[in-house]
Order: structure tokens, then C-alpha cells, then sequence
């Protein structure tokens, strides 16, 4: 017998002994492992597990990670809870976990690993691309090389992903989160969104473009369906929208450029083909991708025969809808009042 098989019979000799002689049940562990309760969630690591894998491969796996201290214990408590099965996927583990607490957390949904996104309201699709990876981890010409190979999910004659990148919040798994596939939930997530409100396939760039201005023009979603009444108003009467988010797209190249500021020569030149104070309709492109909000604001817009409106307090959103260019004058001084007394830049 070797030396070590000869400590452990001492050890349950002494323990039956200690009961009177009578035989006390005991496990028995050859191999130490981490203490329950122990680990930091601030040690993480992210697994994946593939399809097939056996028990002794994913404890292989674990304690390579660091996650578990040993194989074994891990294949013995896995036998013991035969109820338990190895799921297959990626998961968000954390090292020094017992072998016990390690097999419990993979039956945990809570346990998949997910990346997550946030895309907010009126972005365009540089500032969307950036943001996904910002939080992807993804390259940007990877991204567009994935809307190149994605093209044909747009409408027959529409090249431009603008207005098709739905704003919300996202939760990639991590086998999940490719270029390919983030952009296509963007996309179908658009689709999904325009079919949910009830809008005809043959409306959709048309619903997504006025429906981007309205993201853009006002800040309180109540004002979104006044706006929308506006712009059809304009486009009734074969009136130039003559806004200037759709000017400094053109001028940024949709770049999504904080600062709007525009200089009388932006507003004069004729080969911006979004310089709406020229060209009359909509848009080339949408101008930004719109949320629900704005969607359904197009759908129905306010009745009214509203033809210009005007944000006078933007730190409150407060807008003004108005019949006529005089009207609209009188509450274009108050705006740059405000802007002057604020120290900010008007956009006109």
C-alpha cells in the first residue's frame, strides 16, 4: 500500500473510532478545492463551450481558465448531479469558484454571455457605426464591409443604410456579435418596427426620411406628430422644407457633426443635394435613424395647417407651430434671444 492510501485508512480508522465504532459516512476527497463563496465577481472570464462537449473536456477547459482548482472535482460533482447538464454556448464565469458553484452557474441564464448596445435616438450611421464599435469591439470597415455584403436587405432602388439602423438597446451573444449579424438585427429590427405601425413596404424609405427629420427638428416627442403635419404641409404646396438639419448633413457629409453651425454659403450652395432651402421634397436620404417615436408620428401626423415651427427655448424643448412667415419671424427673434442670452450658436 502506498503511503498515501495508508493516511487516508488511518483517517477513517480514527473517525470510526471517535463514533463508538460505529461507521460514520464521510466524503472523501483525494484533491483540495476553492471554498464556496469565495470568488470575486471582479475576476471574470468568458468561456465557450462547444457543441458536444463532453464533462471532462469543459473540466479540462475550466481549470486551464482558472475557474475551478481541479478537473477531477469537477467531473466528481458533475456525477453526483447527473440532473445537471453541460450547456453549450458562451459563458461569464469567474475564477477560484468551486466546483460545485462553477457547474450551477452554467445552468444560470444570467450566466450566458452577452455584449450589449445602446444606440440612441437620431444618431446617423457614422456616429451608429462607431458606437457598435465602441461597444462590440467590432472595426468600423468592418462594419461597412458588412453593409456592403447586406445591401440587398434594403428596398429595390435605396443604396443607403441611413434611416435603417434601428435606435435601441442590444444584447449580442458573444458568439453572435459579428459585423454580419449586428447589422442585419439593425436592419430587420427597422423592418420589424415599420411593419409593426402598419406601414407598406413601398412607403418605407419615404415613412423613414420624414421620420428623420422629426428625430432631429424637436426635442419633445409630443411635438413629433406637429412636425411631421409640417413637413407634409410643405410638400402639399411644393414648398422647400427649408430646414437646417438636412442642410448640415449635406455639409458634414452626414458625419452627425454636434456643431450645425451654418455659414451663408452652405445655405446658398446648389450642389449640396440635401441644401433644403433649394431643392425641393425630401431628401436624397433619411437623415438619421429615427425611433418608433417619430415613426409613428409620420403615420399620423397632428391635424393642422401649420407651415413653419420653431424651437424658441431649446434647454425646455419649447416649440412653436405657426401659420405664417411673419409669425414665424416674430418667434425666430425670441430664439436667438435665447441663444444670445445662453451663449449659444443659432443654427440660422
Amino acid at each position: 500500500m502506498k503511503v498515501f492510501g495508508r493516511v487516508v485508512f488511518i483517517l477513517v480508522l480514527v473517525s470510526m473510532l471517535a463514533a463508538g465504532g460505529f461507521l460514520v459516512y464521510t466524503k472523501v476527497t483525494a484533491v483540495k478545492d476553492y471554498a464556496e463563496g469565495t470568488y470575486s465577481k471582479d475576476d471574470s472570464v468568458v468561456v465557450h463551450i462547444e457543441a458536444g462537449s463532453i464533462v471532462a473536456e469543459v473540466a479540462e477547459q475550466f481549470e486551464e481558465e482558472g475557474i475551478i482548482m481541479s478537473a477531477k472535482v469537477f467531473i466528481q460533482v458533475s456525477k453526483e448531479n447527473p440532473q445537471d447538464k453541460i450547456p453549450t454556448g458562451d459563458f461569464l464565469m469567474y475564477k477560484k469558484m468551486s466546483s460545485f458553484e462553477a457547474l450551477e452557474r452554467l445552468q444560470d441564464p444570467k450566466a450566458v454571455a452577452v455584449k450589449s448596445v445602446t444606440i440612441p435616438e437620431g444618431k446617423t450611421v457614422k456616429q451608429t457605426l462607431t458606437i457598435l464599435s465602441n461597444a462590440l469591439g467590432l472595426g468600423e470597415d468592418e462594419l461597412r464591409t458588412a453593409m456592403l455584403g447586406l445591401s440587398d436587405m434594403l428596398p429595390v432602388g435605396v443604396s443607403s443604410f441611413e434611416g435603417w439602423l434601428f435606435p435601441d438597446t442590444y444584447k449580442f451573444k458573444y458568439n453572435e456579435s459579428n459585423a454580419q449579424n449586428v447589422i442585419k438585427t439593425l436592419v430587420e429590427t427597422t423592418k420589424k418596427v415599420l411593419t409593426d405601425n402598419s406601414i407598406e413596404p413601398e412607403r418605407y424609405q419615404e415613412v423613414l426620411t420624414k421620420a428623420s427629420i422629426v428625430q432631429k427638428e424637436v426635442i419633445s416627442n409630443a411635438d413629433m406628430a406637429k412636425a411631421a403635419r409640417v413637413i407634409d404641409n410643405r410638400l402639399e404646396i411644393d414648398m422647400p422644407l427649408a430646414m437646417d438639419t438636412i442642410v448640415s448633413y449635406g455639409v458634414h457629409d452626414g458625419s452627425g457633426e454636434s456643431k450645425l453651425e451654418l455659414y451663408q454659403k452652405d445655405l446658398d450652395d446648389p450642389d449640396n443635394p440635401y441644401n433644403s432651402r433649394i431643392h425641393k421634397g425630401l431628401p436624397p436620404t433619411p437623415i438619421s435613424n429615427p425611433g418608433e417615436a417619430a415613426i409613428q408620428a409620420v403615420k399620423n401626423p397632428t391635424p393642422g395647417d401649420w407651415l413653419y415651427f420653431i424651437t424658441v427655448d431649446p434647454s425646455t424643448g419649447e416649440t412653436l407651430f405657426l401659420d405664417t412667415e411673419a409669425d414665424f419671424n416674430a418667434a425666430k427673434a425670441d430664439y436667438k434671444a435665447w441663444c444670445a442670452n445662453n451663449q449659444s450658436v443659432c443654427l440660422s
